[in-house]
């Protein structure tokens, strides 16, 4: 399978479950983007909307497939309702992964999710053995690339 570069979309809040799916994805071949720690995230964010948005685009400007990572907090981020949306208008593949069940860096797990809007296939990464699958689901992703 080809390297692929992958925009993840996801609430910072669930940093250390999305990096759990991000470095079983990230290889040689494979790289990410969608990525930026918290302090940077929230210097981004002083300098205002039109700045954070400038960023998504950019960073989903060199992608084709969006991850939507995805927990009990998802439905209420706003950044990641324009990371869907940005991704849909540029015809990328999109899935969603359910990550709650992915311990978080107290070791606590929810087990609720949300799912991304219809028409898009959804997993949830422990139950579909996301460890094995997540590059065949990129891949069928990919499949779908509009534009």
């Amino acid at each position: 399978m080809p390297g692929r570069r992958v925009f993840f979309s996801f609430n910072f809040e669930d940093s250390s479950r999305a990096m759990v799916v991000r470095d079983n994805w990230v290889t040689e071949d494979n790289t990410v983007a969608g990525i930026i720690d918290a302090a940077e995230f929230e210097a981004l964010e002083q300098e205002g909307d039109i700045a954070t948005m400038a960023w998504i685009d950019d960073q989903l400007a060199d992608t084709s497939v969006t991850v939507v990572l995805l927990t009990d907090e998802t439905a209420a981020n706003r950044w990641m309702t324009y990371e869907i949306q940005r991704s849909k208008d540029l015809g990328h593949g999109l899935l969603g992964i359910g990550i709650s069940s992915i311990e978080d860096s107290n070791g606590d797990t929810s087990g609720r999710w949300y799912k991304i809007p219809t028409g898009f296939p959804y997993y949830q990464w422990i139950k579909d053995d996301g460890y094995n699958n997540i590059g065949r689901w990129i891949e069928a992703a990919a499949a779908t690339v509009t534009k």
